[in-house]
């Protein structure tokens, strides 16, 4: 196995050399590898196209301006079983071309009839709930929000 980067002791060092594997294109190398090590084909990471396309792709508008105050991401989750791209129940196929590019996060600025998501989907039936359900996932308010903690707590 290829070592990227090995251990530092700060982040600046750790940053620099994370840097400096990306550059080089190791980083790339070993993402490749670990596709393969997943048995998934690494030639679609210099050929997206070679990745099952989904059929239709619609935008979800925003239905005030505002900032994104709140995202129920287990909400976004289960849009994203109804599409297709997650079993609810096992033996469910998995269908790989669907899902959800979000465009507007947490505290991102939004105009009315703005672009929140696209939904990538194959079954024009399920779009409408699939649109309806991310309008209720997505908050929007005048002000912005306080941005949850990424870290909780360092365990050494």
């Amino acid at each position: 196995m290829l070592q990227l980067a090995g251990v530092e002791k700060n982040f600046v060092s750790a940053k620099k050399k994370v840097e400096q594997q990306i550059i080089s294109g190791k980083a790339l190398e070993k993402f490749k590898q670990l596709v393969e090590f997943q048995h998934g084909n690494p030639k679609i990471i210099d050929e997206p196209k070679l990745l099952p396309q989904a059929k239709y792709c619609e935008p979800v508008l925003s239905q005030k301006e505002g900032y994104v105050s709140f995202i129920d991401t287990k909400l976004i989750g289960i849009v994203c079983c109804i599409l297709g791209a997650g079993r609810e129940k096992l033996g469910d196929q998995i269908d790989y071309s669907v899902g959800m590019r979000i465009i507007k996060k947490l505290n991102y600025y939004v105009e009315k009839n703005e672009p929140l998501v696209y939904i990538y989907f194959n079954d024009k039936t399920k779009f409408e709930q699939a649109k309806n359900m991310v309008l209720n996932a997505y908050k929007i308010s005048l002000k912005k929000t306080i941005l949850p903690k990424l870290v909780y707590k360092e365990i050494y």
